[in-house]
Formats: structure tokens, sequence, C-alpha cells
């Protein structure tokens, strides 16, 4: 490995440390190196850093990543809402126009009968982002759901303001704030 490279992989890796979008560079080759952060790095918090930075890119290799991350029930419960949450921003909402749009579509669906709440109300929260009609119903049975999700707020709450958002009402405007974070951070 040459110095520069060198050099950049320890700015990368400060990158992901901070969560910083303003520090990270903008190149295919971060995209790569992002991506098999999160299918290969040995510890949660690495695989969570990475993917908070993902929706600064809209590529295919980041969103298999991703969609990786998400249909594996042994993932830690966080590091699978932050690629939930990562998700709106890598394919094309309301209705799939490719295969890896259905398979994000899909994914998003599934995880919305999650045994884990935290994931159900990150499933919840992409559903309402990308607007998926397709989620309705779910959505609806969600409403009444208590577990809660790291942001505080309940998986309820959380599938009520994706129905609004699906309706093209105003979500997640409101002064409500959340409780404390349940979960124990991975960062």
């Amino acid at each position: 490995m040459s110095r520069n490279e060198r050099c950049s992989l320890s700015h990368w890796k400060a990158a992901v440390y901070a969560i910083d979008h303003r520090a990270t560079p903008r190149t295919g080759a971060f995209a790569r190196w992002l991506a098999w952060r999160i299918r290969r790095a040995p510890e949660a918090t690495e695989r969570y850093r990475s993917a908070c930075l993902t929706w600064l890119f809209r590529t295919s290799i980041l969103t298999n990543a991703l969609l990786n991350r998400v249909r594996d029930p042994h993932e830690h419960y966080l590091v699978r809402g932050v690629c939930l949450e990562s998700l709106p921003g890598h394919a094309e909402f309301r209705r799939p126009k490719n295969r890896l749009d259905r398979k994000v579509h899909r994914a998003i669906l599934d995880c919305l009968s999650d045994p884990h709440p935290n994931v159900r109300f990150w499933a919840c929260y992409a559903a309402g982002q990308m607007e998926m009609v397709a989620a309705e119903s779910a959505l609806r049975n969600l409403r009444n759901d208590d577990g809660l999700g790291c942001m505080g707020w309940t998986v309820g709450y959380e599938a009520t303001e994706a129905l609004k958002a699906i309706r093209g009402e105003p979500a997640w405007d409101d002064d409500r704030l959340p409780e404390e974070c349940p979960y124990p951070h991975l960062w």
C-alpha cells in the first residue's frame, strides 16, 4: 500500500469515526470501501458508522450492502435500523422501477413484521419516506404498537406518521418530544 493510499485510508476512517458528512470524500472508491465495511467489518459499531454515511451516495453496491445487513436476522438491531433509515435514498419512491428497487421495497415490507421494535420503527420510517402505498395495510396494523425505536418514539407513532406521508399529508412536523432512547448507543 502506497503512502497516499494509507493517508486516504486514515482520512476515510476518521470521516467514518466522526460520522461527518462534510469530511466524507465523494468518490466511488470511498463508496466501495463503505460497502465493504458494511458487509465485513467485525464490529457492529463499524458497520453502524459506515451505514450512517451511505445517504451521500446512490450506488447499487451500497444498496446491496445495506440490503444484506437489513435482511440478516443475526445483525445488531441498531445496524439493521440505520440501514433501513438509509434505504430511501437508494431506491425509487412509490413504485419500484427495476429489480434492485423491488428488493428494497420487499425488504422494507418484510421488516414491518420483524420481531424487534427498532427494526419495525425504521421500516415504518422508510415506508413513509418512500411513500410506499403497498405498505399501507401493514402500517395500519402497527398504529397501536407500543414498542420503542432507538429515537424514543413508538412504532405506532412512526406508523401513523408514515401513513400521513403516504397520503400526502404533513408528517413528522409536530413538536412532540421523544422519550429517552431505550437502547445503548453503538457510536
